[in-house]
Parts: structure tokens; C-alpha cells; sequence
């Protein structure tokens, strides 16, 4: 046994366990502040799903965005541990780093998410999610889950970028502690926070637009009406497809993030070059939202025409939950398998400017 390694690891689960319980409940709280005409804890104990996939999503979506966040101090914890000749302060800055950084992680998390929701009900005028989530619509509250794991699962990234610059961690070099660093690294947040802002405002675009084109698609059907009718096999159909629009979009992050980067790392770099560089990533989102609607509808109206004889959609609209999630289940897999072709091509479209050529 490697009595080195234990002690580490034992420390980052006492300090993990504390840490989750504290944000579950937490997280519990906070949410009740986008709900003040729910009384959340009630509506549970009668058994109202709806409201349980929201609260469910939401302290769900908290926990994916804080996880990559923390693994940095971690990461220095076990290193300050590991050292030769670590003492005590050492010791005792790494574990405060660490629970720092679930402190602001969640601060963070849950600004993030309850910015998003609020956006998105903001979007939906015809519908007021809450009133029908209080019915016990689960049809609504997928769409909504839909939302929150989605925006978490896109967000963790400039969240951790952000986070990376706040106590940055000391240097091991052959052992020993090298502790040369700002208390915080200006560079690094605000590169994180222009990342964050550029993400946040594209995830609202895409998944209004999916919602949108997903109308365009399925003329024949009132959404809004299906969805307010608790039509669960309509949601699960949407809720696939804005699904997997997001995963062909977070595809596009690190090759749009590679001008951005770019721009922010020039030696006197310029505001109109960086403002450019932004406007392009923004652009680029939207013309890659637009592109990964059309490979997915040819997709889905593919494997239709393959699947069976019968109108599925008609059977989705008459509540067929079985064909929803057939065809949903299509969609998800076929956006992971595409992903990959997605990044390969939208790299020939944005590549990295050339030292001295300049952004555009």
C-alpha cells in the first residue's frame, strides 16, 4: 500500500462528501427562489413528477458544472501532499484552494443556471412553465431538464477556464514547491469570462432556434398545445432533438475558441480585433446551429422513412411514448457518432490565424 496516495485520496473524499452534501442542499434552496409559488418540499411528497425532474436537473446540472471545476485543486492538493518537505501552511493553502473553488464553482453554477432558466422563460411566452409544472406537466419539465443539462454540460469548460485563475496553483519542480504566482490571474479569468459569455449567449440562440426550426419541421403539430396537453411523447422528441443539437454544437467550442484565444494572446492586441474575433465565434455558432439542424432533421426523416410504414409523427401526437423513444434515442447516437465529423470539418472552416498575419 502506498500510504502517500491513500492519505491524498482519503482527504479528497472526506472534502468531496462534506462539499456534495452542502451543495445539495443548497442547491434545493436556491431553486426555490425561481419557484416562490411552488412550495417545492410539498409538491414532492404528493408526488409531483414534474417538479422532481426539475429540482432533479437543476441540482443535477450544478454538479456537472462544478466537477471539472474542482479538479484542478484537487490536482494541487494531491501534488502539495505528495511533495518533498511540505509543511504545514502549504498544506493548509491546498485544501483551502480546494474549498474556495467548490465555494465559487457553485456561486457560479448557480447564477449560470438560473440565468438560463430564466431565459428560456422568457423565450416561451405562450407557455408559463411553472403553472403547468405545478399541474404535474412532465411534458414541460423535460423540456426545461432539457435546458439545464445541456447549458451545464456546454458551460463547465469556461467555468473551470475562469476558476484556473483564481490562487494558481504552486509549481512542483523535482519534488519541491516552487510558489511563484499572483493570487489571481486577471489573463486567465477574463479570457474565461469572455468564453463564458460567448457560450452562455449561443446555447439561449441554439436552443430557441432548435425549438423554432423543430416548429418548421412539424407543421402539422402545435407544439405548444402538445406540450401544454402533457403530450410526453412530443417532449421526449423535442428534448432529443435540442439534445443533440448541443452535442453537434459543443463540437463547434474548440475550434471557435481558437480564434477567440488568438486574439486575446496578440502582444498589444487592439479592442476592434478582439470584438471581430468574438462577433466570429458568435457567427460561427449560429451558422454551425444551422448547419447540425439540417444534418439532424435529414437524420431523423431518414431513419423514419427507413423504421416503419406507419406516420410517426401522428403516433407521437396521439402520445405514442414508445415511438418517441425510438426515434430519440436515433437522434442522441446519431449526434454523438456525427460529432466527431462535425469537429474534423468545421476545423477546415476556422483555423487558427498565423503569428504576424494578423485575425482576419
Amino acid at each position: 500500500m502506498n500510504i502517500t496516495l491513500v492519505i491524498p485520496g482519503l482527504i479528497e473524499i472526506s472534502i468531496s462528501i462534506i462539499a456534495t452534501l452542502f451543495i445539495f442542499l443548497l442547491s434545493f434552496k436556491i431553486f426555490s427562489l425561481l419557484t416562490r409559488k411552488i412550495d417545492e418540499t410539498k409538491e414532492i411528497l404528493n408526488n409531483n413528477i414534474a417538479i422532481s425532474i426539475v429540482v432533479a436537473s437543476f441540482i443535477f446540472g450544478i454538479m456537472l458544472l462544478i466537477r471539472p471545476a474542482v479538479e484542478s485543486s484537487m490536482d494541487t492538493l494531491g501534488a502539495v501532499l505528495s511533495a518533498k518537505q511540505a509543511i504545514a501552511p502549504d498544506i493548509i493553502l491546498a485544501i483551502s484552494r480546494v474549498i474556495l473553488f467548490f465555494f465559487i464553482s457553485s456561486i457560479f453554477a448557480f447564477i449560470i443556471l438560473l440565468i438560463s432558466i430564466k431565459s428560456f422563460t422568457l423565450l416561451t411566452v405562450n407557455i408559463d412553465e411553472w403553472a403547468e409544472i405545478k399541474k404535474n406537466n412532465i411534458a414541460i419539465s423535460l423540456i426545461i431538464c432539457t435546458l439545464i443539462i445541456s447549458a451545464a454540460f456546454l458551460l463547465a469548460k469556461p467555468l473551470s477556464t475562469i476558476l484556473d485563475g483564481f490562487i494558481p496553483a504552486p509549481e512542483l519542480f523535482s519534488g519541491q514547491l516552487k510558489k511563484a504566482q499572483p493570487f489571481f490571474n486577471w489573463a486567465v479569468i477574463g479570457k474565461g469570462s469572455i468564453e463564458l459569455v460567448i457560450t452562455f449567449v449561443s446555447i439561449i440562440l441554439v436552443f430557441f432556434f432548435s425549438f423554432t426550426g423543430f416548429k418548421l419541421m412539424t407543421k402539422k403539430i402545435d407544439e405548444n398545445s402538445e406540450l401544454k396537453s402533457n403530450n410526453i411523447a412530443m417532449a421526449i422528441l423535442l428534448a432529443s432533438f435540442i439534445l443533440g443539437m448541443m452535442i453537434l454544437i459543443s463540437a463547434a467550442v474548440t475550434p471557435a475558441n481558437k480564434t477567440l484565444y488568438f486574439a486575446l494572446n496578440l502582444k498589444n492586441e487592439k479592442a476592434a480585433e478582439v470584438i471581430f474575433a468574438i462577433l466570429k465565434v458568435i457567427g460561427f455558432f449560429i451558422g454551425t446551429a444551422i448547419f447540425t439542424f439540417f444534418l439532424l432533421q435529414l437524420a431523423m426523416r431518414l431513419f423514419m422513412a427507413l423504421f416503419s410504414k406507419k406516420d410517426e409523427m401522428q403516433a407521437i401526437k396521439n402520445k405514442n411514448i414508445a415511438m418517441a423513444i425510438i426515434i430519440g434515442v436515433f437522434i442522441i447516437s446519431a449526434s454523438i457518432i456525427l460529432s466527431h465529423g462535425v469537429n474534423a470539418l468545421l476545423n477546415a472552416f476556422i483555423s487558427t490565424p498565423k503569428v504576424g498575419t494578423g485575425i482576419i
